[in-house]
């Protein structure tokens, strides 16, 4: 199967805040994005800001059946993604990590970060 890349720019609107504060924003909704413009997101975005302050997202991506279906629901026990992005989820969420960030910085869905990290035990 090819591999995509969608792009998604989002305007900044306060100069003033971090990029990393801009990025988990834009994390939220990236997923959503994508699935609108007919994307599913499969690795870690990279991001950029423009000269003219936009921030930039770039991800590797494969398109939507044409149904635009989700992927299959995942039974327990079950793994879709590979296992170093699930030791890395789990790495991130027993050092305090947002599920937010998480998924934004692992590359995967939201739900899919939640799953993972729920798995952790918190001592």
């Amino acid at each position: 199967m090819s591999t995509y890349t969608y792009v998604h720019v989002f305007p900044i609107l306060d100069q003033e805040r971090p990029f990393r504060a801009l990025v988990a924003e834009a994390c939220r909704s990236l997923d959503a994005m994508a699935h609108l413009a007919g994307a599913h997101i499969i690795g870690e975005p990279h991001w950029s800001i423009s000269d003219d302050f936009n921030l930039i997202c770039r991800a590797p991506a494969r398109p939507l059946n044409p149904e635009g279906e989700e992927e299959p629901i995942v039974l327990p026990g079950t793994c879709l993604i590979p296992e170093d992005k699930v030791e890395r989820i789990q790495s991130m969420a027993r050092s305090g990590y947002s599920i937010n960030a998480i998924a934004c910085r692992v590359g995967v869905k939201w739900k899919t970060a939640a799953r993972y990290a729920r798995m952790v035990r918190v001592a």
